[in-house]
């Protein structure tokens, strides 16, 4: 009997151990990533930190320095304007001009004698239009002395593309200074008396760069500035002129001056006997026939300049014949004239 019960628990051991299995650890593969909540939050504090009062910096108060007012001079003493010796204008206005034309840079000025002062209150000059007429004036000279052109359709002949870039050589010469485009349009034989070798009024010929400012090769000289002088021939003290004024040529002088790198052109007449003429040949008021008068002068300029050979003395048929209409249109344009009549 006991060894029955034995033998039966013996079997019930073996079955219960064949039902057990021994479980593997696992190994997990892939690397588990940590998520925050989104609604996690972290708490930051946003006080300024505490400075030491120790380590602040100082403020350091500006020193207050009194700044003398500058001494004012209330008469100051006119400047003296040094003349050249044998100077003869007495200018009553005088008006600076500095314009532009076709790229070239043009710097002059109009001065009316005092023997005007009668006539004239004041003037007014459009420096446009005096620019394009001393850049035209110039350009006649310098066709007429190129060619050896005298003639009066001058000024029909060198004009348009021809005389356009004749003023492009001009201002590329001005811009870049270069002898070679100077040389291009540099003027030649224009007459002129020098108003500082006090010889009185001789006449000399010269080689001129125009508009130029600076240093220049041996023979040739610059000019900066050129300004025309209107004077009334019997009221004025003026003797550097070429013509002889007289009555049949309504008293007209003329002449052409150098003051070292100015060029002075010289225009007179006899105001009351060409008023007076056309008072009374047109019966217009002495007004207008003033206006007209006044304008004459800058009529002269070019014909002068191209004609004047430094010892004729020229006759008004000379000077007038070679003036165009385009340029007695600009002339009649570029100055206005504030008259004394009432």
């Amino acid at each position: 009997m006991k060894k029955r019960f034995i033998l039966l628990f013996t079997a019930i051991c073996l079955l219960f151990n064949g039902c057990v299995s021994i479980v593997e650890p696992i190994v997990p593969t892939d690397t588990e990533h940590i998520e925050f909540s989104a609604t996690e939050i972290v708490s930051i504090d946003t006080k300024p930190p505490t400075i030491p009062a120790e380590t602040t910096t100082p403020t350091i108060e500006p020193t207050i320095t009194n700044t003398p007012f500058p001494t004012i001079d209330k008469h100051p003493p006119t400047p003296t304007v040094e003349r050249p010796v044998e100077w003869d204008i007495d200018p009553y206005i005088e008006y600076e001009v500095e314009g532009e034309y076709k790229g070239v840079k043009i710097k002059g000025s109009v001065i009316i004698d005092r023997s005007l002062e009668s006539l004239i209150e004041g003037v007014y000059v459009n420096k446009n239009l005096f620019s394009e007429m001393i850049a035209k004036s110039l350009a006649y000279v310098w066709y007429s002395r190129r060619y050896n052109y005298y003639y009066d359709d001058l000024y029909t002949r060198f004009t348009g593309d021809e005389m356009d870039e004749w003023f492009e050589l001009w201002a590329t010469a001005q811009e870049t200074g270069s002898e070679y485009y100077w040389r291009q349009v540099q003027l030649d034989n224009l007459w002129a008396n020098d108003l500082n070798d006090g010889d009185g009024y001789v006449q000399q010929p010269y080689t001129i760069w125009p508009m130029y400012e600076g240093p220049t090769p041996y023979g040739v000289t610059e000019i900066k500035k050129i300004t025309i002088v209107l004077a009334d021939t019997p009221k004025a003290d003026i003797r550097n002129v070429t013509t002889t004024p007289d009555w049949s040529s309504y008293g007209m002088f003329l002449g052409s001056n150098l003051d070292n790198n100015k060029f002075f052109f010289y225009a007179g007449l006899d105001t009351d006997i060409c008023i007076g003429g056309m008072e009374f040949n047109n019966l217009i008021s002495q007004e207008l026939a003033t206006e007209y008068v006044l304008h004459k002068y800058f009529d002269n300029l070019i014909a002068y300049l191209v004609w004047n050979d430094g010892k004729t003395d020229l006759t008004t048929s000379d000077v007038n014949f070679i003036i165009s209409e385009e340029m007695v249109e600009i002339n009649r344009r570029l100055i206005e004239f504030k008259l004394k009549i009432e």
